[in-house]
């Protein structure tokens, strides 16, 4: 269960879990065991926050848009704590026209591109340019709205930069998108990897359950983004993975779109397997069957590109 914890990411939320209820019967080991995992990802979370807080400090100063996503400082908006939820390596989101001037900032903060042909292209954007650091075991992920190639849509990304908040985490102010529009991303990563980490729907439970989350503005820029059935998809693991910490609203919204909580139903018994399947599921992931064949499409298309300029 322990190892089991620390591979789904939810250490540090279930040993939170237990301080919040310290009567709980749990075996000592299991206990113990948590506290030193926990322990372990607060302390690595501390050094990503403030690696984030310098690389937001010296994007401020030079006016670049740039927003953290996933990572440290999702924990920090949804859990207001940035230690509890594990995280590996950082994710920024910037404008793709921004993205030399975001390299070469980065670039004097000592971080270098992982493959820096890829940053001089302009037929052919890749999933994500990274960037790593001397002695730094993590990597940056700078991701732009041509990188995000799994929305069925382009991704409006000025609108959602218009709407940015900030939240506290380590001293550091970090720039997060709305809660509505964080949800959506979140759904279209989650249906990216097939949903496969339990820390992903602790987070769509966790968003979804704040003060003031607008469930129907959700909804709407989802379906206006061409992702209604993923930010569903979203909610429905969410439902079946945690029912107890979900909002009243949301089985509702759920029970009007019907083959939603069957696929989500079918993808944790079981991720898709082989071409065929993950072609499939792809498809059931559209809006309807002729967005779905375009999607399809244009997923195969980056893959051949991928194998060929990559």
């Amino acid at each position: 269960m322990l190892e089991r914890a620390a591979a789904h990411g939810v250490a540090g939320l279930a040993r939170a879990g237990l301080e919040a209820d310290p009567e709980r019967s749990v075996p000592e080991a299991l206990r113990e065991g948590l506290e030193r995992k926990a322990r372990a990802q607060a302390a690595r979370n501390l050094l990503l926050v403030a690696r984030l807080g310098e690389i937001v400090r010296a994007a401020d100063e030079r006016g670049l848009p740039l927003v953290c996503f996933k990572g440290p400082a999702l924990a920090a908006q949804i859990y207001g704590n940035p230690a509890v939820r594990a995280s590996t390596d950082l994710d920024l989101i910037v404008p793709h026209r921004e993205l030399p001037a975001v390299a070469a900032m980065l670039s004097g903060l000592g971080y270098c591109p992982h493959q820096p042909q890829r940053l001089t292209r302009r037929r052919w954007v890749p999933g994500e340019y990274v960037f790593t650091r001397a002695r730094a075991d993590f990597h940056l992920e700078v991701h732009t709205e041509r990188t995000l190639r799994h929305f069925p849509r382009p991704l409006p990304l000025a609108e959602l930069l218009g709407r940015c908040e900030r939240v506290c985490a380590g001293g550091a102010s970090l720039p997060v998108f709305s809660p509505e529009d964080t949800l959506v991303l979140l759904a279209v990563h989650g249906a990216k990897d097939f949903w496969a980490r339990l820390i992903w729907a602790c987070d769509i439970a966790a968003l979804v359950s704040g003060d003031g989350f607008a469930c129907e503005l959700a909804l709407e820029r989802a379906r206006r983004w061409g992702c209604l059935r993923m930010t569903l998809l979203a909610l429905a693991v969410a439902v079946r993975t945690l029912p107890a910490a979900l909002p009243g609203w949301v089985e509702p919204r759920l029970s009007e779109h019907t083959g939603v909580q069957p696929l989500a139903a079918q993808l944790l018994e079981s991720a898709p397997r082989g071409t065929l399947q993950q072609v499939l599921y792809r498809w059931r992931l559209a809006d309807g069957p002729t967005q779905g064949l375009a999607y399809i499409g244009r997923l195969l298309c980056l893959q051949l590109a991928d194998r060929w300029l990559g």
